[in-house]
């Protein structure tokens, strides 16, 4: 979580520059938490114990804004809005199913181009609940 400190410099990972200690940004580093598994494979990029998908206080290109929060969530200077791919994910926004990176599907998405004035936070919540409710209607 962003209260753990996975390289014990004394920095909680959610404000650490460099979670893994190697001297390496976190917008720079192929693999933000040194196990060894590139950041494009790796299912919790920042070693925290939580899959990608739900964690909701990973801040990808370690500018020390959450993801949800970023108006640049890979950290390559263009704005989510403008950038051709928008998560940093290695596939163009025109054809990614989820192109801001969160783990809820473009077509599941309040907000599939990142967050609205209303906070991120709130966007992934609304997202989940949507899910849920998706999930238990087709359980019926």
């Amino acid at each position: 979580t962003t209260d753990d400190d996975s390289d014990g410099d004394g920095v909680k990972n959610g404000d650490d520059p460099d979670v893994d200690g190697d001297g390496i940004d976190n917008g720079d580093d192929p693999d933000i938490d040194g196990d060894g598994i590139p950041n494009d494979q790796d299912s919790d990029m920042d070693g925290d114990g939580i899959d990608n998908n739900q964690d909701m206080d990973m801040d990808m290109d370690g500018d020390g804004q959450l993801n949800a929060d970023d108006d640049d969530i890979d950290g390559d200077g263009i704005p989510n809005d403008e950038d051709p791919d928008m998560d940093g994910d290695g596939v163009d926004n025109e054809v990614d199913d989820d192109t801001d990176g969160d783990g809820v599907p473009n077509d599941q998405d309040e907000e599939p181009n990142g967050t609205s004035g209303s906070g991120g936070w709130l966007d992934v919540f609304i997202d989940l609940i949507n899910r849920i409710i998706r999930i238990l209607q087709q359980l019926n």
